[in-house]
């Protein structure tokens, strides 16, 4: 996460939202809110240094629906794409995922037990 870059580049972000998508003014604000709580963040602590802790503090920090929840991480990896890729939105497009889930971490603590003895095992 580069606050430097996003601060000096979001605002053609922004437009871009506005003026290309046609996105309406209130979710280009939800946009802008979502920017602000990024800076705030990156201001008042030093813990979070990825857009993926952003996500996770909006999780354990606020009390937002699972629904809220799910449109924030969206612009988080919006934002994010735009960062890091310099990669604007667009319509009918799939942003890459915010969290990079391995499969192992999926599985229950059964299937993980098993797989964690049999590499005991073999090495």
């Amino acid at each position: 996460m580069n606050i430097k870059k996003l601060k000096s580049s979001y605002p053609l972000f922004i437009r871009h939202l506005a003026e290309e998508l046609h996105y309406s003014k209130s979710t280009v604000r939800d946009y802008q809110a979502v920017i602000d709580l990024i800076f705030k963040l990156e201001k008042s602590t030093s813990d979070i240094k990825t857009y993926e802790e952003v996500y996770d503090y909006l999780v354990r920090e606020t009390n937002l629906a699972a629904s809220t929840l799910k449109e924030k991480r969206t612009k988080i990896k919006r934002i994010a794409d735009f960062e890091e890729l310099d990669q604007l939105p667009c319509y009918h497009e799939h942003s890459r995922p915010l969290f990079k889930k391995d499969k192992y971490s999926l599985l229950n603590t059964h299937y993980r037990n098993l797989i964690d003895t049999y590499l005991s095992k073999i090495a």
